[in-house]
């Protein structure tokens, strides 16, 4: 009988995946809108971890529509940093080989790093330390460091699809397949499970 309902459990999941999954994809469509969906699906994905969300669709919206200004307002200066970033990474291959080469790639690859586990911690911080964008921003930065082990670990959970897409060719397309259908959603799920104990210590 457990193992009928921890079945049920595991489709009760993957479903709720694939609909927050499909949510995402939809809410990110203006583009601006990309930080109050990221705020939402890792809000949504938090209780799932927790076994706490029961509607997972008005659970998604209430998110979205909490955090749709807050989340441009960081979104969009994140946007742009991240497009300068990509942009100087582009260029750098094209200059000669030098010390200057080597240290702006280092800086590049930095600030990268930075500003993606920043967002990171953005999106899965409890509200109380999400009250404004700057207050998210200054609390986010300061986990970032904080708890540098779990950063790391997150941004490779989410290079994780990439990875395996370009070590194992042949099951490419395979890879993308399921995440266009549950990937980004099964993404926050995983880093969720990293995340809530790190909730549980600061609160």
């Amino acid at each position: 009988m457990r193992a009928l309902e921890r079945f049920f459990l595991f489709m009760n999941k993957l479903t709720d995946l694939i609909i927050l999954n499909l949510l995402f994809f939809i809410t990110c469509i203006p583009i601006v809108t990309v930080g109050a969906s990221c705020t939402a699906l890792c809000q949504s994905t938090l209780r799932l971890a927790d076994n706490t969300e029961s509607y997972i669709v008005r659970g998604y919206f209430a998110e979205w529509k909490k955090n749709l200004k807050q989340g441009t307002l960081i979104w969009i200066p994140s946007l742009a940093m991240l497009a300068l970033c990509v942009f100087n990474l582009s260029v750098l291959p094209a200059m000669p080989q030098s010390f200057y080469r080597t240290a702006a790639f280092c800086i590049q690859v930095l600030i990268l790093f930075i500003l993606y586990g920043s967002l990171l911690h953005s999106f899965f911080l409890p509200e109380i330390y999400r009250q404004t964008a700057r207050s998210t921003c200054k609390n986010a930065l300061y986990m970032t460091f904080k708890y540098l082990p779990h950063t790391f670990l997150n941004i490779c959970i989410s290079a994780l699809p990439v990875t395996l897409a370009l070590i194992l060719p042949k099951a490419a397309g395979l890879i993308l397949s399921v995440f266009i259908v549950m990937g980004w959603s099964a993404v926050s799920y995983v880093q969720s499970l990293v995340f809530r104990h790190l909730i549980k210590a600061i609160l």
